[in-house]
């Protein structure tokens, strides 16, 4: 026992005397710099309309899920209002947990419609810019 403490001991002892390998260089001069590798160098038109169309449908997906998310969330609050003033037990539980689904699943369309849209729209206004900017 007391000869595996002294071994690894000893392991320990070589392992942190050995000096640290100095870091590589970058490969490109794009990883030299993080915030480099986000946009190409140059951007073309060709290049622009290739960002406006995806922005574009970034966006009207994020439409396409945030419309019925908000409708289902409406609907869901007037389906639990309804449950709350419904003097039958038994029906009032019913429309409450269907307004709970219903208000759940739209929630489930809503956040990342939202956040689609939201995004598109704002790569959409970039390389909008970016396409007056390339004009004489």
């Amino acid at each position: 026992m007391s000869r595996l403490l002294v071994a690894a001991l000893l392991l320990a002892a070589r392992a942190s005397a050995e000096p640290a390998a100095a870091p590589l260089p970058p490969l490109t001069p794009l990883h030299a710099r993080p915030e480099a590798s986000l946009s190409p160098l140059r951007l073309g038109l060709d290049d622009i309309l290739r960002v406006e169309r995806r922005a574009r449908w970034k966006r009207n997906v994020g439409i396409g899920l945030s419309i019925p998310g908000v409708t289902l969330l409406v609907l869901g609050g007037v389906l639990i209002g309804a449950g709350i003033k419904d003097e039958r037990l038994v029906a009032g539980a019913a429309e409450i947990a269907s307004g709970a689904v219903s208000a759940g699943v739209g929630l489930l369309f809503t956040i990342p419609g939202a956040i689609l849209w939201v995004t598109g729209q704002d790569d959409l206004d970039l390389a909008g810019w970016r396409r007056r900017r390339l004009r004489p």
